[in-house]
């Protein structure tokens, strides 16, 4: 999502417009996701098709797909229905699934692995951005340059933000349970990752 955010310049500020399934499945052709997709198909981009999925941005539930040739990205499979669950359990029960307008905040922008977060790192595409079906062109440096800032939340999550927060604004931020704490839920071995509350605490750097 970093880069269909920064280097691609599509921003953070979306806005779910709850869209019928063939307006989501319109969105999906054009981004290049539909099934079969360079992610699951079982050529070059991905041998094993059962392990990618193909993630796009903006996403297939909000408006700001239809302005832009949003990019797209093969992820784990594991991932990406996190990601969707995530994206419905908000508009569900935040927007209590009415048309609105959220911004994307980046949580551990600096972890391992995470990529095109950070103001400080180049937009070269690692051969994994694609615009519709093709490659997309490696972003300007200039794009990435946009004002952020780094914040930390009462939890002690550091997120990523390109809008100014406050103190005690509060936020929904996403939290992996254990096993043992899915169990004692009563949630088994389903999907780990759940939709919390957290509070802004205070600003740390501007990046």
């Amino acid at each position: 999502m970093c880069w269909g955010a920064y280097c691609a310049n599509f921003g953070v500020s979306l806005n779910f417009d709850k869209p019928t399934a063939a307006v989501k499945k319109a969105r999906r052709d054009k981004a290049g996701c539909t099934k079969p997709n360079r992610c699951n198909d079982g050529g070059g981009n991905n041998p094993d098709p059962t392990s990618r999925s193909c993630d796009e941005y903006p996403f297939a539930s909000t408006s700001n797909a239809d302005d832009v040739q949003q990019c797209n990205r093969c992820v784990p499979v594991r991932e990406q229905s996190s990601q969707g669950g995530t994206i419905s359990s908000f508009t569900q029960h935040t927007l209590n699934n009415n048309p609105g307008g959220f911004t994307v905040s980046f949580g551990n922008p600096d972890a391992a692995g995470v990529q095109y977060c950070e103001a400080n790192t180049d937009c070269l595409n690692d051969g994994n951005q694609f615009c519709g079906n093709d490659l997309c062109p490696d972003g300007h440096q200039s794009k990435k340059l946009l004002k952020r800032h780094l914040y930390m939340l009462e939890s002690g999550m550091p997120i990523l933000s390109p809008k100014e927060l406050q103190p005690g604004q509060e936020v929904r931020r996403v939290l992996k349970r254990s096993q043992a704490e899915m169990t004692l839920r009563g949630r088994g071995a389903g999907d780990p990752w759940e939709l919390v509350g957290d509070t802004v605490k205070h600003r740390v750097d501007r990046l």
